[in-house]
């Protein structure tokens, strides 16, 4: 597995921001590295939406790593136009965590509007399901989501969009049949108890997956 550069992504101003409806006049490229570019909304909750975020740490140029960000943005967000990282002024939001692990046929949905326009499930026949260490050592099985997504269609450009594969995976409770993963990974936040993972998942030669991974409480 390639070297991980891993850092916290959980990013208020997203959320504070789009409660006094300026969310996005925070972004702009005048902030330098790292940024959290948000690029399909998975899921509404009474913090805010989180999104699914690809995480530059020093440049547009690096292997983005999967992570997330509140908010209400427009979206997909191209580096560097992307939510900044690495200022202190802006609240400190954590993905509050997972009500409860979910049943192992769950089948995550989009939120409605552009999202589920502009996507469709794709499918991973390898790899269905993996397993984690958290913060405490202990062994977490999580349930494999892949959707591919569609920028150039929700930006309404007429080239050809071959589209991107975005790779999300909850906690789920007791054993699949299928035997999970195992794949290393570190937490995205810096507190504890920590909710939320990201990992790599690269089953050939110049294929590679990044996987954000939630968690319950």
């Amino acid at each position: 597995m390639s070297r991980l550069r891993w850092v916290l992504c959980a990013l208020s101003v997203v959320f504070f921001s789009a409660l006094s409806g300026r969310a996005n006049e925070f972004v702009n490229n005048s902030f330098g590295p790292p940024w959290g570019c948000a690029q399909w909304p998975l899921v509404e909750l009474a913090e805010g939406i989180i999104y699914y975020a690809d995480w530059y740490q020093t440049s547009c140029n690096d292997n983005p790593q999967a992570c997330y960000v509140f908010g209400d943005y427009d979206y997909p967000q191209i580096c560097p136009d992307c939510v900044p990282g690495n200022d202190d002024d802006f609240l400190s939001h954590r993905f509050p965590g997972l009500s409860k692990p979910i049943a192992e046929d769950y089948v995550l949905s989009l939120p409605e509007g552009a999202a589920r326009e502009n996507s469709e499930p794709s499918e991973t026949p390898d790899l269905k399901f993996i397993q984690i260490e958290d913060t405490q050592g202990a062994l977490i099985t999580a349930k494999v989501f892949a959707f591919r997504i569609y920028p150039r269609r929700l930006s309404g450009e007429s080239a050809t969009d071959s589209g991107r594969t975005i790779v999300v995976a909850m906690q789920m409770e007791g054993e699949p049949d299928t035997q999970p993963v195992h794949l290393a990974s570190k937490p995205l936040e810096t507190k504890t108890p920590c909710y939320a993972y990201s990992t790599v998942y690269e089953p050939a030669e110049g294929q590679r997956f990044p996987i954000l991974v939630l968690t319950a409480k």
